[in-house]
């Protein structure tokens, strides 16, 4: 069994500076590399999509959830076929799920005279990588082409916008009224975040699934033959699944004393 390895270096380069007039700023720009082949306590290799009709329980949890609930309660160190691809190879070594290149962000705002503050961050960031799993027999997919195979999701990019006012009440220098405007996602940009990656259907019968009980992982197999054989291609494969929420706004009303 391969050991268990998750690295992260990464470079960050910031500039911030509160200027007269009630204008200040921060930018930040991260190169950065997340390699190995475990995603952490909180598993990021296993996503489960609304379009694939079921999700994950979380405990204690009214809902489900799109990703597994943390607590390292994954299943790629479980069987051996999960940490195989089909060519043989062991270890699924490669960029990490979670692995942005480029991260770029920007906060700047501006106090007007009558004490209003505008706000507006940006940030801009390399889409994740992504791969084709293959579904097996045991309801477990596998990395069949290694990490990586299906390139990145789109460049992601986000602007908020604050808008925030406080009123004095009375002669008091402490009590006051603070209001604030925040809109989530100014641009309604809604991005695709997930890309459907299960090469083909996802059924916990024995007439679907790539069947293994009789192969030699470490020789590698053809795996579209056999998803040809045992329930073939899911159409939804390489399309969008999951985008970036639209355009929100929140208002909040705080007592200050």
């Amino acid at each position: 069994m391969p050991k268990a390895k998750r690295t992260y270096d990464a470079m960050e380069l910031s500039l911030g500076k509160r200027f007269g007039g009630g204008y200040l700023f921060n930018a930040s720009y991260v190169y950065s590399r997340l390699w190995g082949n475990y995603s952490g306590l909180q598993s990021t290799d296993e996503i489960r999509p609304a379009t694939l009709g079921y999700a994950f329980g979380g405990n204690q949890a009214f809902f489900a959830q799109t990703y597994r609930p943390g607590g390292n309660a994954n299943r790629y160190f479980d069987l051996d076929e999960a940490v195989f691809d089909a060519h043989g190879h062991d270890g699924l070594f490669g960029r990490l799920p979670t692995d942005r290149p480029h991260v770029f962000k920007f906060y700047g705002s501006k106090t007007l005279k009558f004490g209003t503050e505008i706000g507006r961050f940006f940030r801009a960031q390399s889409g994740t990588p992504m791969t084709t799993q293959g579904n097996t027999s045991n309801g477990i997919p596998m990395y069949v082409e290694g990490r990586g195979d299906m390139s990145r999701k789109p460049i992601f990019t986000q602007t908020d916008l604050l808008i925030a006012h406080e009123l004095k009440l009375g002669k008091s220098e402490t009590k006051k009224l603070h209001f604030e405007f925040n809109v989530i996602n100014l641009f309604n940009q809604k991005t695709n975040v997930y890309t459907m990656d299960r090469f083909n259907q996802e059924e916990l019968v024995d007439s679907v699934g790539i069947p293994l009980a009789n192969v030699d992982l470490p020789k590698g197999f053809d795996w579209k033959s056999m998803v040809n054989t045992y329930g073939g291609l899911d159409p939804r494969y390489g399309h969008a699944a999951a985008f970036n929420p639209g355009f929100q706004g929140r208002v909040l009303v705080k007592f200050i004393f």
